[in-house]
């Protein structure tokens, strides 16, 4: 008889950081088994806002059920006219899984899901295709100096 391990038990918090945003912090080990349920939570969450940011930074483990759930609800943002990303801290004290963010580097994962490094700074920032070098929001981008001090994040372009 297999014990679960409360250790490692799939979590899911949700926080509201700004109007409009959503940052869905998800922690242990996610898979089968915590699949439905994250996919209904991120159904409902994306629901009720214009921006979803997937924390995986505490993330020990995900299975392919856990990737899919990421695809199905970037896609179904990107449909709705929504922003989608997830998010793992470059932070080393904040324990960032080397192993998971070689796994969706090397699938071309971090890319296609929208990877930002920081919570606080992806809401507001003009986004910049990596190929063309414009900015994909509407009126193109600040001039440089007013974007000194942002993150500017990449899209596949």
């Amino acid at each position: 008889m297999a014990v679960a391990n409360a250790e490692h038990e799939a979590t899911i918090d949700i926080r509201a950081p700004r109007p409009g945003v959503a940052h869905v912090v998800l922690g242990g080990e996610h898979d089968f088994g915590s699949a439905k349920r994250l996919h209904n939570i991120l159904n409902d969450v994306r629901a009720t806002c214009s921006h979803l940011v997937v924390d995986l930074s505490s993330v020990e483990f995900i299975d392919s059920s856990t990737i899919h759930v990421l695809l199905r609800t970037k896609k179904a943002a990107t449909e709705e006219g929504s922003r989608f990303n997830i998010m793992l801290s470059t932070n080393p004290l904040l324990g960032t899984n080397p192993l998971l963010e070689s796994v969706l580097q090397i699938t071309g994962l971090l890319e296609t899901l929208n990877r930002v490094h920081s919570p606080r700074r992806h809401s507001n920032t003009p986004v910049r295709t990596r190929k063309r070098g414009r900015c994909a929001t509407p009126g193109g981008c600040p001039p440089a100096n007013e974007r000194r001090g942002r993150l500017e994040l990449l899209i596949p372009g």
